[in-house]
C-alpha cells in the first residue's frame, strides 16, 4: 500500500537534482586540487575517470557520492601489510583495535578484498561548508606524507593519522 501524500516522482526528481549537483561539486573540486598538486590537462580526467591520485608516491582512491548520500567524499588509502616480525593476527586486531581508540568516527581501517592489505577509509561531506578544493588539497597532501613517513609500519601510520587528523 502507498501513501497517496508522497509524490515520489517529486522525491525522485530531487534526488536526481542532488546527485547532478554533488557530482558537479565532486568534479570541480577535484580538477581544482589537482591543479594545486601540478597533475594538468589529461591526468586529471584520468584521475576523474578512474578515482585514483598518487600523491607523495601514495595511492589515494576517490569515491565520489554513495548509495544513501550523493555528497559524501569517500577517500581510500593503502596502509599497508604487517610490518616484519608482527602476525597478521596481531596486525587485524590492531587495525580493529585502532576503529575505536584512534580514529574517533572519522574513518574506519579494514581489509581490501582484492590484495588483503590495510586500508583506511575516511570520509568528506561535500556539502561542509569547509569542503574547497584548497581544504582537500591540504588534506590529502597532509594524509600522504604520513602514510609516507610511516611506510612498512601501518600500525604506526593509523596512530599518526588518527592523531594529526582526526583529533
Amino acid at each position: 500500500m502507498t501513501n497517496p501524500e508522497i509524490d515520489f516522482a517529486a522525491l525522485a526528481a530531487e534526488q536526481q537534482q542532488a546527485t547532478e549537483a554533488a557530482q558537479a561539486c565532486y568534479e570541480k573540486t577535484i580538477r581544482e586540487a589537482c591543479l594545486r598538486f601540478g597533475v594538468i590537462g589529461g591526468n586529471v580526467d584520468e584521475v576523474l575517470k578512474t578515482g585514483v591520485l598518487t600523491l607523495n608516491g601514495i595511492e589515494v582512491i576517490l569515491i565520489s557520492g554513495s548509495i544513501t548520500d550523493p555528497w559524501l567524499l569517500q577517500i581510500i588509502t593503502d596502509v599497508g601489510d604487517p610490518p616484519d616480525g608482527v602476525s597478521l593476527e596481531a596486525f587485524y586486531k590492531g587495525l580493529l583495535l585502532a576503529n575505536l581508540t584512534l580514529v574517533g568516527g572519522h574513518g574506519v581501517f579494514s581489509l581490501s578484498p582484492a590484495n588483503g592489505r590495510g586500508i583506511l577509509l575516511r570520509c568528506l561531506s561535500m556539502r561542509d561548508e569547509n569542503f574547497t578544493a584548497e581544504f582537500l588539497a591540504d588534506y590529502l597532501q597532509q594524509m600522504t606524507l604520513l602514510d609516507k613517513e610511516n611506510q612498512g609500519n601501518p600500525l604506526a601510520s593509523a596512530q599518526a593519522q588518527a592523531g594529526a587528523i582526526f583529533v
